[in-house]
């Protein structure tokens, strides 16, 4: 008479969090099926520690300032992984893109074109160098650059039977005189592809790398969604404030899917706000001192800075 119930209590609830009670109620129904090794709730609880001890544990404590604690999964160690697994990295877009009017994904957004240059994309690899917005350049043709921003669009004279968008760049050329560098004030649009030698290579001397390491550095905009949730008896909660997050890297087919919805926070006692806050904390603490993530697109290490693009919510959440 138990089997049935907690069959279907698993089949509809793939990621439920279960009591202790539950996990009894599903070890035994495992036993009654005549399972083979299957585990104590000891056990269980052991591998969940070293599995934890072993690839860390993301969830935070957060002390709001009017005492309330919530505890809260970090912003860094979540981008990290998206930019870790194929299925989501070999999606996403690196480069605003310049969509002539077209608007269908978070990247085709006009303001995305225009950020402050703290949140835009300050380094595009082009044959395995890395170039920085502000820094000088070489160009194939010898002449000189200074990129200050990348985006991507349709170039015209493109591909039509396989289009693809090329990354460019808009800054200022750069004029070789007998009295040093002059820099051009009207900005050109060039492609990255004429890119040649890196400001490294001008100065012909070994330059302290700072705070990239060296690394391709790429923005991650993030999509912060906050929302309240009603109690439910049978659904196992009270009455709560919840955090979730996706990387608006990503295109929309990808967003819509459960496992890139990042869940970030929930709590019964903290206020949307206090929960917002250490949302922002965390997102802040990321950018300033930079995620290091392993990039399966490029198989190398690389530096994300994230920053929030918008928040979503319902009116009541909203308001």
């Amino acid at each position: 008479m138990l089997v049935q119930p907690i069959h279907g209590h698993l089949c509809r609830s793939p990621r439920l969090r279960f009591s202790d009670a539950q996990k009894r109620a599903v070890i035994t129904w495992a036993k009654a099926l005549g399972a083979p090794n299957v585990p104590t709730l000891y056990g269980l609880k052991k591998c969940h520690n070293r599995i934890c001890d072993q690839v860390g544990n993301p969830t935070e404590k957060v002390k709001a300032n009017s005492g309330n604690i919530f505890y809260l999964n970090s912003i860094a160690k979540a981008i990290a992984k998206d930019y870790a697994n194929p299925l989501t990295r070999m999606c996403m877009q690196d480069y605003p893109e310049d969509g002539q009017g077209r608007m269908s994904q978070a990247h085709h957004g006009e303001k995305m074109l225009d950020l402050p240059e703290g949140l835009a994309v300050p380094s595009v690899r082009v044959d395995k160098k890395i170039y920085f917005t502000g820094e000088l350049l070489q160009q194939s043709s010898r002449s000189y650059f200074i990129p200050k921003r990348f985006f991507q669009a349709y170039l015209p004279d493109g591909d039509a039977a396989h289009p693809e968008p090329v990354i460019l760049a808009i800054g200022n050329p750069v004029a070789w005189t007998a009295s040093g560098f002059i820099v051009d004030p009207e900005q050109i649009i060039t492609e990255v592809s004429t890119f040649a030698r890196t400001f490294e290579e001008i100065e012909e001397s070994e330059l302290e790398c700072g705070f990239t390491g060296g690394r391709l550095v790429l923005s991650v905009p993030l999509i912060i969604f906050i929302d309240d949730v009603s109690g439910n008896v049978s659904k196992q909660w009270n009455k709560h404030h919840v955090v979730y997050m996706s990387n608006a890297a990503m295109p929309r087919q990808m967003l819509e899917k459960e496992f890139c919805v990042r869940f970030v926070s929930s709590s019964p006692h903290a206020s949307p706000l206090e929960l917002a806050k250490g949302v922002k904390d965390s997102i802040s603490t990321a950018a300033e001192h930079g995620v290091i993530a392993w990039d399966c697109k490029y198989e190398e290490e690389i530096m994300l800075v994230p920053y929030g693009l918008f928040k979503a919510g319902d009116n009541p959440m909203q308001a």
